[in-house]
């Protein structure tokens, strides 16, 4: 067995500030330059001080001269030919950029990602040049130490009866009573979780098992056990399958992501199943039901679109549905499911729907979208009726408008005095002439028939229009 999991540990370690003294150079000031200067043109004290009476006088850059004197005096040679060559001044320079973590339980210290056997500070001055890359003349090295106990997250594998903790890429073994003393675990009421736990793993991603991870699993709203005992999520875009194992008295879990498809249809049936077991096709997202459907056996997907559209309306299933229908599984159809596929379906998939169940009920409308060679007698005589029936209409609609507009009635109806029955019909004749630019033929049978009406009272106004123009002609 060999399992890999990240793990919170009460690891020690003991952090080290490096603080290294060193000589170097730096630009040397004008009082310093002037000071070596004056010491290396005379090297009798009292010329030197007596030159610096002359130029500062009793102020108070005198005593601090004097002193740049007496430090210069102590340079050799070489020193002093540096400063006044290259105006490069020796000083002390200390140095705490550098850290490392020293780890007890291991005896490592890591600095710079590097690893060290032993404590760094206990190496001599010479190695720890080298380990920290100086060429410079260290005079000094020493440690600041800051010491603790910290909880953090650590790589932990477990091979076989070894326990090995990765520190910065490279993995140290840790005797199973210390790592018991190290670990902070905690689990409260895994009894509730009614799921296989293992204790055979391998492999990476496995993440402790915490409170607030097992409540969510228990408290998820829908789940199973599949048959392998594994806690089966059901989500909207997805399934989320979680194994639980259990080693060294720790629990540990791995999620795996299952989208809805063929290569996970046996566990989209499960889920069917479990659905349909627990009444819970019920409360599921019809979304998610559909990805469900899409993937498991169609007879499988029949049932289940039988049972809710029985029992409630849903444009989505129904599609889902007649699309399987015009696959080919046309038997074992509830009337109900096959009405809604009615309903829901657009005019060009009446004639397969029809060919299927010509016997839920179609209105006269959908009968004239249909084949004839596919109507029963019946039918057939109930669509011609309505074809007549409509078409008497709108001849009837013609005949009316052609009459009225052909008379030549509106440029008559100008002579006659104006009335209210007169502004009324004027007004009404405009709609009407506006109307007759449309094909009345695409007409809705509602809009039809409104349209029908107006014109048979219409024409009653034109025809006692025609009368009062033929009154006022008579008179004239």
């Amino acid at each position: 067995m060999k399992l890999q999991a990240k793990l919170q540990l009460n690891l020690q370690s003991i952090s080290n500030t490096i603080v290294v003294s060193y000589n170097t150079y730096e630009k040397a000031s004008f009082d310093q330059y002037l000071a070596v200067s004056v010491v290396s043109n005379t090297s009798i004290t009292s010329r030197a001080e007596k030159y610096i009476d002359d130029i500062t006088g009793k102020g108070s850059l005198n005593a601090h001269f004097k002193k740049m004197i007496q430090r210069a005096q102590k340079f050799d040679d070489d020193t002093k030919r540096k400063i006044l060559d290259s105006s490069l001044y020796p000083t002390v320079k200390i140095d705490k950029s550098n850290h490392y973590t020293y780890y007890p339980d291991f005896n490592v210290s890591i600095f710079n990602k590097r690893h060290f056997k032993g404590d760094l500070k206990k190496k001599s001055q010479e190695d720890m040049q080298k380990i920290l890359l100086m060429d410079e003349d260290v005079i000094d090295i020493d440690y600041d130490k800051k010491e603790h106990f910290q909880k953090d997250m650590y790589l932990v594998e477990f091979d076989d009866f070894k326990i090995k903790i990765n520190l910065f890429n490279e993995w140290y073994e840790l005797k199973d009573s210390r790592f018991q003393d190290l670990i902070s675990y905690d689990i409260e009421g895994i009894e509730r979780y009614e799921g296989s736990v293992s204790t055979d793993a391998d492999g990476e991603g496995w993440v402790i098992l915490s409170n607030s991870a097992l409540n969510n699993l228990i408290n998820m709203s829908h789940f199973f056990y599949n048959r392998e005992g594994n806690h089966i999520g059901i989500l909207t875009d997805y399934l989320k399958l979680t194994k639980i194992i259990k080693v060294y008295g720790l629990y540990f879990y791995k999620e795996k992501i299952c989208s809805f498809d063929k290569k996970n249809s046996e566990l989209c049936n499960e889920t069917l199943k479990y659905l349909i077991k627990t009444n819970s096709i019920n409360e599921i997202k019809t979304k998610t039901l559909l990805k469900i459907l899409e993937v498991v056996e169609n007879i499988s997907s029949q049932q289940v679109i039988n049972y809710i559209l029985d029992r409630k309306e849903s444009k989505e299933l129904a599609l889902f549905g007649l699309s399987l229908l015009k696959k080919g599984l046309e038997i074992g159809w509830t009337n109900t499911t096959l009405k809604q596929f009615k309903a829901f379906c657009s005019m060009n998939d009446l004639n397969t729907l029809y060919r299927v169940a010509p016997e839920i009920g179609y209105s006269p409308i959908e009968l004239t979208k249909i084949d004839d060679n596919l109507l029963n007698e019946q039918d057939k005589i109930i669509k011609e009726e309505y074809l007549n029936n409509r078409n008497k209409m709108i001849d009837e609609i013609d005949r009316k408008v052609g009459a009225i507009t052909n008379s030549g009635i509106r440029e008559r109806a100008k002579k006659v005095n104006s009335s209210e029955f007169t502004k009324k019909f004027n007004n009404k004749l405009k709609t009407m002439l506006a109307h007759k630019k449309d094909d009345i033929k695409n007409y809705s049978d509602d809009k039809l028939k409104n349209y029908y009406e107006e014109v048979v009272v219409f024409y009653e106004d034109y025809v006692q229009m025609e009368d009062i123009i033929k009154l006022y002609e008579e008179r004239k």
